[in-house]
């Protein structure tokens, strides 16, 4: 009766399940469209801890003095906050707009105290915030202060003030809310032109999660002077749907202020380049990286103001001039030893490229910086970095000779190399972190050289001697050897193996960023595809396997029924025993190791981690396949053994159980996104150019993932004890897994906290 229940119904409602979410996950992918997510802010402020105290914060709804540990600030509208008054700020103090009816006059959205330190009433240009406490008020859009006395006679109607055309009022957006997995989120559909003469949006983009957190400081700064939508983190969305932004605005020309390195800047770049963007966006720069040799050329520094003041940086948007920038395509053809090439791969250049010492150095720092012990990021830090790895270079000389093994052509000519350990072509008049290498030593009216522009649809190629001689040009002690300058530059680099030529480009990689494992971009999606899939498949196998080994008695009867017509009820239970548990502890030990956080690592080094969850399924899989196929079954030792074949009650309930049980699991799938279980996001996200979708998890939820159970942890619970018939084995089996699992993961009081606000959240959003 159970193994009737068990074909007829039980694997009938799992199979019909699993196909139901695979269905709607494919579906849901293939159907989805990239829209830009914006903050609800009906919902909530963005709260902020206070860091920077340069002037007094008082709490806006009990009006006492803040600290520094205890004060937060929403970064949209200003509102400051202790911690015991947030739900009531919450409720009682609306946050900036984002968007509204497009009919609606904005009024101004005025704040009690908490003023800039230099506040200038705009009715009688006297002094504000004069007094200790809430006094006076400020605009959160036009940025105009007033007196409680003056406020009357200040117009009703904002005109979001001197900033006016970078704006995007929450009139021109047009938003809808939709539930996205139980959250509610306003998706970005259109955004209609304003009737402003003029108008050039600004859009902001910054990674909050990069360097040391000087990103998440810029972007809260630009929330509280634009509309909070024009802020994006790359955190949270990826670079192809930040510039979203700019279909949207249509015809109307915009600006992008990126937030970074020139990695960074050169990401935005290509994005823009790949989606045909018309108009094409005006890159503006506020730098934040090590070098930010880009930012010095196009003169927005080579490195922000700790104390920032975000006015400033909108003031050089207003009055900088746009200029053009030459891109420069590299193109790599890989050159084997049987004389044909490889397949060829295109790639960008707008800074510079580097083949040698120069390559080595930015490498063995690339590898530093993704290493697990990079703990600190502050540009000095990386500065030495730079300088230790040069001074290594120094002594070991791994790139000595390089001239035999290069050959260069300018415009179709060789050029004779001197003994070199180093190429570089430059596309802009800095190097590494300001050296200006073509123009260093020359005398002024010197002609023999060619003058070097970053829109001359020219490249200078210059050859360093060695490491030694890269830090004499640091400190302007040497001049570089000038090779010329050329249009079209060819460079053929050869090593020899046993006497075999081969050709290769591996040190390209260091500065274009993505020369490494694979010459193919086809075959290297292809071959994730694949893999992905075939992991996909074998899983599906194998908890195929696991369903009959857990619900369906027949392997137990069949065992027993065998062991009593032998005769042979003395089998040696000890060593049945001892079989289990090692299956279960190389499966415990599998399972453990590959959930380690230094695997990830290693495969993260190997730029191989967005295969990680499939290679994690797949050997999890593995092991548990082992499992199931070398399971000794000890059915003549039983804990309880229910006859369920007489009465249907128990038969129902049993069937029922399991039923339930499995929902819970597959189910689970559902909710926790399958698509990211198995693996195929995190390919999906590749193959797009997207960040992993674990970057755009917040911290506190990774830890979270981190620390929970295991999302099948119930269903397991239910499936492996609630059973009419109890062996010995099946004990063991439901008493090791029990153990694992309750103490392999445990959430502390930090993750309950996260929990309970998520779950707050979600009531908010669910119900009001």
């Amino acid at each position: 009766m159970w193994e009737e229940g068990f074909k007829t119904i039980i694997l009938p409602t799992l199979s019909t399940m699993l196909v139901f979410v695979l269905v709607i996950n494919f579906f849901r992918r293939i159907t989805e469209e990239t829209y830009i997510h914006i903050r609800d802010v009906t919902q909530e402020h963005n709260w902020k801890p206070i860091r920077k105290v340069t002037k007094a914060y008082y709490c806006s709804i009990c009006e006492s003095l803040l600290l520094n540990i205890n004060g937060l600030l929403c970064d949209s509208c200003g509102v400051c906050a202790d911690l015991g008054c947030i739900k009531t700020a919450n409720k009682i103090l609306r946050c900036k707009a984002i968007t509204m009816d497009s009919n609606e006059q904005l009024l101004h959205h005025w704040i009690k105290g908490n003023l800039p330190v230099i506040a200038v009433c705009a009715i009688c240009n006297e002094e504000c915030d004069t007094e200790l406490g809430l006094k006076d008020w400020w605009c959160c859009w036009c940025q105009r202060t007033v007196h409680d006395s003056c406020k009357l006679s200040m117009s009703e109607v904002c005109d979001f003030g001197r900033f006016r055309l970078m704006i995007i009022p929450p009139q021109s957006l047009k938003a809808i809310s939709k539930r996205r997995r139980m959250r509610r989120k306003l998706e970005l559909h259109s955004v209609i032109k304003p009737n402003w003469h003029g108008w050039n949006p600004l859009i902001v983009v910054g990674n909050r999660k990069s360097g040391n957190n000087d990103s998440e400081e810029i972007l809260s700064l630009f929330r509280g002077l634009l509309n909070p939508a024009q802020v994006m983190d790359l955190a949270e969305q990826d670079p192809t749907t930040v510039l979203t932004w700019c279909r949207l605005l249509g015809d109307t020309p915009c600006t992008v202020l990126v937030a970074g390195g020139d990695g960074t800047i050169a990401w935005l770049l290509n994005i823009i380049h790949k989606l045909q963007l018309n108009p094409i966006p005006a890159v503006a720069i506020l730098p934040l990286g090590t070098g930010n040799d880009l930012s010095r050329v196009l003169r927005w520094g080579k490195e922000h103001d700790s104390n920032l003041d975000p006015t400033e940086i909108l003031q050089k948007i207003q009055l900088a001039e746009k200029v053009n920038f030459d891109r420069w395509t590299v193109k790599v053809k890989p050159y084997n030893g049987l004389g044909s090439t490889g397949s060829q791969q295109n790639l960008f250049m707008y800074n510079y490229l580097s083949i040698g010492v120069d390559a080595q150095v930015t490498l063995d720092f690339h590898r530093t910086r993704q290493s697990c012990f990079y703990l600190f990021s502050h540009r000095i830090f990386n500065k030495l970095l730079y300088i230790c790895f040069g001074t290594q270079q120094v002594m070991e000389r791994e790139c000595k000779n390089l001239d035999k093994n290069l050959e260069v052509y300018l415009n179709g000519k060789r050029v004779i190399l001197p003994s070199i350990e180093s190429i570089v072509i430059l596309n802009i008049p800095s190097w590494a972190a300001g050296v200006d290498l073509w123009n260093i030593g020359l005398e002024e009216g010197q002609k023999e050289v060619g003058a070097q522009k970053i829109d001359d649809q020219k490249l200078e190629v210059c050859a360093l001697y060695s490491s030694f001689h890269m830090a004499q040009l640091q400190v302007g002690y040497s001049q570089p050897h000038r090779l010329g300058q050329a249009s079209v530059i060819k460079l053929c680099l050869a090593f020899k193996d046993n006497g075999t030529v081969f050709g290769t480009q591996f040190l390209l990689f260091f500065k274009l960023y993505y020369f490494f494992i694979f010459t193919d971009a086809m075959i290297a999606k292809t071959f994730l595809i694949i893999l992905c899939v075939t992991s996909f498949f074998y899983i599906f196998y194998v908890l195929r396997k696991l369903v009959y080994f857990l619900s369906d008695p027949n392997e137990d009867q069949k065992t027993l029924l065998l062991s009593i017509k032998d005769g042979n009820l003395n089998l040696s239970t000890l060593w049945s025993l001892l079989i289990n548990s090692c299956l279960l502890s190389i499966f415990i030990l599998q399972h453990s190791f590959m959930a380690n956080a230094t695997v990830k690592n290693i495969l993260k080094k190997l730029y191989i981690n967005e295969i990680e969850r499939s290679f994690y399924n797949t050997c999890s899989a593995a092991t548990l396949c082992l499992l199931l196929d070398n399971w000794q079954f000890i059915p003549w030792i039983n804990i309880w053994n229910i006859d369920i074949s007489n009465n249907n009650i128990l038969w129902s309930m049993f069937i029922f159980i399991h039923i339930f049980g499995w929902c819970i699991i597959y189910g689970g799938c559902l909710i926790m996104d399958i698509s990211e279980l198995v693996g195929f996001r995190q390919v999906y996200y590749k193959i797009t150019a997207r960040p992993s979708p674990m970057s755009k998890k917040s911290k506190e939820l990774q830890r979270y993932y981190a620390h929970m159970r295991h999302p099948s942890f119930i269903g397991f619970l239910i499936i492996l004890w609630v059973h009419p018939f109890m062996s010995l084995d099946r004990f063991l089996l439901a008493s090791i897994f029990t153990i694992y699992m309750l103490l392999r993961w445990a959430i502390d009081k930090e993750d309950y906290q996260y929990h309970a606000h998520v779950l707050r959240c979600k009531q908010r959003e669910c119900f009001f």
